[in-house]
């Protein structure tokens, strides 16, 4: 389980904590920090790896002040710890926002999706994807999915069927 926590208002902002809960719905441990950097980090989501046994936590993130919103990432390996260092999953011009991820078997990767912002706002929107590797690198650039108008159409979701096929906000279908 993730979530956005303001316990750090003074210091960070919004930060990602996560929690690990057995089947009987009891939590294991404490809960743990993801990510405490400087600017608030918000709208956490989290896919699970059934082959390596590891989480992958994405949110939308705004440590890079001035520069837009950020997705970032963490590999989070089955016991809690965290499996290397954060990772800038999209940073392009612009603000990226409310990411998504899933996990496909039949691929071994990840695949995440968000939305970002068309310069200037609030007009146009943009919903963008890409594939996160099973070896944890970013496979090429992030590619569009659905260039909406209005702003009021998009919060992206995920979904990988056993295509290698991923869905989005809107029914939109792609196969990278």
């Amino acid at each position: 389980m993730v979530w956005q926590d303001g316990r750090n208002p003074l210091t960070t902002g919004e930060d990602i904590y996560g929690q690990l809960i057995d089947a009987s719905r009891t939590p294991i441990g404490p809960n743990f920090s993801i990510s405490t950097a400087t600017g608030n980090q918000v709208g956490p989501a989290v896919a699970f790896d059934t082959i390596s046994q590891r989480f992958l936590v994405v949110w939308q993130d705004g440590r890079n002040a001035g520069t837009g919103e950020d997705i970032y990432g963490q590999l989070i390996t089955s016991d809690g710890s965290m499996a290397g260092e954060v990772v800038v999953i999209s940073d392009v011009t612009g603000d990226q926002t409310t990411p998504s991820v899933a996990y496909g078997r039949i691929n071994q990767s990840f695949s995440w999706c968000g939305r970002m912002a068309a310069m200037p706002e609030p007009r146009g929107r943009t919903s963008t994807a890409g594939i996160f590797n099973p070896n944890d690198s970013l496979s090429g650039d992030d590619f569009v999915i659905s260039n909406a108008q209005e702003i009021r159409s998009l919060r992206p979701w995920l979904t990988i069927s056993p295509m290698k096929h991923f869905s989005s906000s809107g029914g939109t279908a792609a196969t990278p």
